[in-house]
């Protein structure tokens, strides 16, 4: 597996995320290879996801990574894909 697959599997829709909201494998693949970089999240982020993926969003950060130790990680990454649809990749 080439390493930047290995960078994707996780950035895949989360469960329970709308499909509208996710990118495709070669979408994020894109994001990745052109800004390459990647903010990975990790914490209770208590209501304020939304705005922090607008924040990172603004600063030129297009893709997101929310770490599984995060509490309840599958609804923020839903919140910020939600919010934010295709601009980023979470």
């Amino acid at each position: 597996m080439r390493f930047i697959d290995s960078l994707l599997q996780p950035l895949s829709c989360a469960p329970g995320v709308v499909r509208r909201a996710c990118m495709t494998r070669d979408e994020v693949s894109g994001v990745v290879q052109e800004h390459r970089l990647i903010a990975i999240l990790r914490g209770d982020f208590r209501g304020r996801e939304v705005s922090l993926a607008r924040a990172l969003l603004e600063s030129g950060v297009r893709a997101l990574e929310v770490s599984t130790v995060s509490p309840e990680y599958a609804l923020v990454i839903r919140r910020m894909a939600d919010a934010l649809g295709p601009q980023v990749a979470v």
